[in-house]
């Protein structure tokens, strides 16, 4: 239902006979009330199947009013609601995401879609949920804190994989947060942190000693999950390779079964755990049995044993085995710089889902994939894959690809969805992408506001440009004073 401050002609005529009800919204649209006319459609193009209408919809945001565009809010979010179409989910997200900081009134219902995944979806939209979130002014890493309180294991789980696809940064920052929600005496807060380190991978590496003390934890479900996060977390965490050996031995089958198959993902770096894995093979429960069989398979004894598997996998018919082969690859990080040429095949994959996954394992191989940059950047043109890219992107980035230059260029691209997406991934990266800086600046007068939004973001991450960047901040604010955004966006 609309509010008192969002006119909508066509609601307030709702109960008239269709006829007279029609009349007269054409005479108040067309006479009395344009503006409203014009919001009201504008909401219509902003989730039009064509691209070309949602882009130039878009730009017409940045001729109106904060007043204007808070009216578009309400329609969007009955987009949002369109739960048979994703679609019409993801484009209204994105417009969301495009009116900026006005539009936070929309926060409950973007953290609601957060939760929303229906196996028909062909992407993750949770990345595209927590990414518009973000840009409305909303704070993912506190969503995050709070739905472990509120004992949300959907909510903390999708908002904690999310914030490891498209900003690791805050990913990363979050971190220290978590560590002191572990040591809570409420057995189910403990419980959903481990879970979010789990789903924050390698980016809470900081956090392997937190986790090594929690496989200690009374609540064998907290041990459970802690084996599983350390799994996770992968070949960098292999200084747990000893508590996971011990919990090979914890006298729960399924916490046992997760340790053997935490050690299968540290991979190679757990060789010290093959003599334990070994006497688990005699296991009364067969299903521990067969999972230390499985990790004596991926530790192996050559280093990247398992990768020409994965490799081959890859290429197999099944769009499931595709998908967990990209997603198997991406948990070996640089080890798995042999499959960088049978990944950038995938990036052409009949299924959104295998793309998806092959652009995460490049992102997370770091360097070694820097020849398919170029693809990822062209990538950032698909509106299903174009948030998931940004952050691979910048993951590259933080893990000192030479990405920053090809990101500089990218800001010049005349595709809109590309300038959005390198000017973000650079506020990603942060202060290590100083040499971006004379583009961004470039960046503020980009004919598309979005772009000029995120360059902003990122030259207060590089430098404190108040001159240049304030302006743009105000425009995306709806021209309402900015101090204290700015003061919060130095502070990210």
């Amino acid at each position: 239902m609309a509010s008192s401050e969002e006119p909508n002609v066509e609601r307030r005529f709702r109960n008239f006979q269709t006829p007279l009800r029609f009349t007269l919204v054409a005479l108040l649209t067309t006479v009395l009330i344009p503006s409203v006319s014009e919001s009201t459609t504008l909401d219509q193009r902003l989730v039009s199947e064509d691209r070309a209408t949602r882009e130039a919809a878009k730009q017409e945001l940045a001729n109106l009013d904060a007043t204007i565009k808070k009216t578009l809010v309400q329609p969007l979010l009955e987009h949002l609601k369109q739960h048979h179409d994703y679609r019409m989910r993801l484009w209204a997200a994105e417009a969301l995401a495009a009116l900026g900081p006005v539009a936070q009134e929309a926060r409950p219902a973007l953290i609601q879609a957060i939760k929303i995944q229906y196996a028909s979806d062909p992407v993750n939209m949770d990345l595209i949920m927590v990414s518009a979130l973000r840009q409305i002014g909303g704070d993912p890493a506190a969503v995050l804190v709070q739905a472990i309180k509120d004992n949300d294991h959907v909510l903390s789980g999708n908002v904690a994989y999310a914030l490891r696809r498209t900003d690791p940064a805050a990913a990363k920052a979050v971190v220290p947060i978590l560590l002191q929600l572990l040591k809570d005496e409420d057995i189910d807060t403990r419980r959903r942190t481990v879970e979010a380190f789990g789903n924050l991978g390698p980016l809470a590496r900081t956090a392997v000693p937190a986790l090594i003390e929690a496989l200690k934890d009374e609540d064998a479900l907290v041990r459970d999950r802690a084996a599983g996060a350390l799994g996770r977390i992968g070949p960098v965490g292999r200084q747990a390779v000893p508590a996971l050996v011990e919990a090979l031995r914890d006298n729960t089958y399924y916490v046992r079964h997760t340790a053997a198959d935490a050690l299968g993902w540290i991979g190679p770096a757990a060789k010290e755990a093959i003599p334990a894995l070994r006497e688990l093979l005699n296991d009364p429960d067969k299903g521990v049995a067969g999972q230390a069989d499985y990790a004596l398979n991926r530790i192996g004894t050559e280093d990247t044993r398992s990768v020409p598997e994965l490799i081959k996998a890859l290429m197999d018919e099944n769009d499931e085995v595709r998908w967990r082969a990209a997603n198997a690859l991406a948990s070996y990080g640089p080890a798995a710089e042999e499959a960088v040429p049978a990944l950038i095949r995938a990036l052409d994959d009949r299924t959104v889902r295998v793309r998806s996954s092959a652009t995460f394992a490049l992102g997370s191989v770091g360097p070694a994939a820097e020849e398919a940059i170029p693809l990822l950047i062209e990538l950032l043109k698909n509106d299903e894959l174009h948030v998931g890219v940004q952050g691979d992107l910048a993951t590259m980035g933080l893990r000192e690809a030479n990405v920053v230059p090809a990101l500089v260029q990218a800001l010049k691209h005349e595709h809109v969805m590309v300038r959005r997406g390198a000017a973000e991934a650079l506020h990603t990266i942060g202060p290590t992408a100083t040499q971006a800086v004379p583009a961004l600046l470039v960046a503020l007068k980009d004919p598309d506001q979005e772009v000029r939004y995120s360059a902003a973001r990122a030259l207060a991450m590089l430098e404190p440009h108040a001159q240049e960047v304030t302006p743009v901040l105000r425009e995306a604010q709806g021209g309402v004073d900015t101090d204290q955004f700015m003061i919060q966006l130095l502070k990210e």
